[in-house]
């Protein structure tokens, strides 16, 4: 049976870490057996035994942790053929220097780069790209980035995977309108993911306290760390937004919530390859959703707003006619949604797996890898 160790160093549950609890489930359910090596964070480790898998806390400190890479090596030193899966480079030494202590020739190291940055090339990195057996890029911005400082590696490790998700067959929305007390005509908006400067969450706030519109809520669904968290909300205080922007906190899974939402807010501040949270707010379901929200607006609700400024007109004088000035409002709120939805249906585009090449490897695609070498 084909083993493979998964190392995840992040102290909050972010995208990299649904990308790997996603991955597992799909190992596992081809049959591969799965281990988990993590920082000793009972959120994450709770969340990876709901898969029933081993799951071993290390500290996990870089380049100069020998204690966790003597750790591991004791786990893997029984373990035959397997692959160590490492997702950043700090936890692609310690999976190298595993594999030396080990003494087992039969470990290979597998890094996932879900970082858009350009190659270091000191000769640290410059061992540990020669200790690696493949280096899996999420995009080929990804990969070109990289390159672009002409890191001494070869070339023919690299490999492209766009990263994707899991979508189950159906979704039950989570009323967050209730949960959250959101009046039903506030928009809502939702940003999710690890709350991090980089994410450009302090911009966002900027802006939002810059808009006219009060008829909306941000809702903020992900951790980070205690220090940024108070940030923020000292941020929001001083931009008299604690009314305006929730935070939900780390909710897993995050598509009912996301499915909730009127739109995603994704502010990153850095450049990302093939980042997952864009996905979790596109499917065929969602698409199918707005064009009935279209239909509905332009057959039904439009009709019935003109119909009812119509009425209050013959009533007479407009000026103090608190019914013509409430349907007219409600006509600009319905042409300015339905123009957005025109919009937004105009230029998506949901993939039709019928329609995918088969003779390369893609988003979406279902692979069957054989082992001819019994090596991994």
């Amino acid at each position: 049976m084909t083993k493979v160790f998964h190392v995840i160093s992040n102290k909050e549950w972010g995208g990299g870490e649904q990308y790997v609890f996603d991955l597992c489930q799909r190992q596992l359910a081809d049959g591969i057996h799965v281990e988990l090596f993590c920082l000793p964070v009972d959120a994450i480790i709770t969340k990876f035994k709901e898969l029933n898998v081993p799951v071993y806390a290390l500290p996990l400190h870089g380049a100069y942790d020998l204690c966790s890479a003597w750790k591991m090596s004791r786990i893997i030193k029984t373990a035959g053929s397997c692959t160590i899966h490492a997702h950043n480079f700090k936890d692609a030494y310690t999976a190298a220097y595993a594999r030396k202590l080990s003494g087992n020739k039969a470990v290979r190291v597998v890094m996932c780069r879900h970082l858009t940055r350009k190659g270091k090339t000191s000769w640290l990195y410059r061992w540990l790209y020669s200790q690696l057996d493949c280096l899996v890029f999420d995009s080929q911005l990804s990969k070109d980035t990289f390159l672009s400082t002409r890191p001494t590696i070869d070339e023919e490790k690299l490999r492209i995977v766009h990263t994707s998700i899991v979508v189950p067959d159906s979704v039950e929305t989570t009323d967050i309108r209730k949960e959250f007390h959101i009046p039903e005509d506030d928009i809502i908006a939702m940003f999710h993911g690890r709350l991090d400067q980089e994410k450009g969450l302090d911009i966002l706030i900027d802006a939002i306290s810059r808009l006219r519109e009060d008829n909306f809520r941000m809702v903020l669904v992900g951790r980070g760390s205690k220090e940024y968290t108070e940030h923020l909300q000292q941020l929001l205080a001083e931009k008299g937004l604690e009314g305006k922007v929730i935070f939900a906190g780390f909710r897993h899974p995050v598509l009912p919530y996301v499915s909730a939402a009127d739109f995603g807010i994704l502010p990153s501040i850095v450049r990302e390859g093939c980042p997952l949270s864009p996905m979790e707010y596109m499917s065929q379901e969602g698409y199918d959703k707005l064009v009935a929200e279209l239909r509905q607006m332009e057959s039904v609700e439009l009709p019935r707003v003109k119909e009812a400024i119509s009425e209050a007109r013959d009533k007479g004088d407009l000026s103090e006619n608190f019914e013509y000035h409430a349907a007219k409002r409600e006509q600009g709120r319905l042409l300015g949604r339905i123009r957005f939805l025109q919009r937004v249906l105009e230029h998506a585009r949901v993939i039709d797996t019928s329609m995918l090449a088969t003779d390369t490897v893609q988003l979406l695609c279902k692979v069957q890898i054989t082992n001819l070498g019994n090596t991994t």
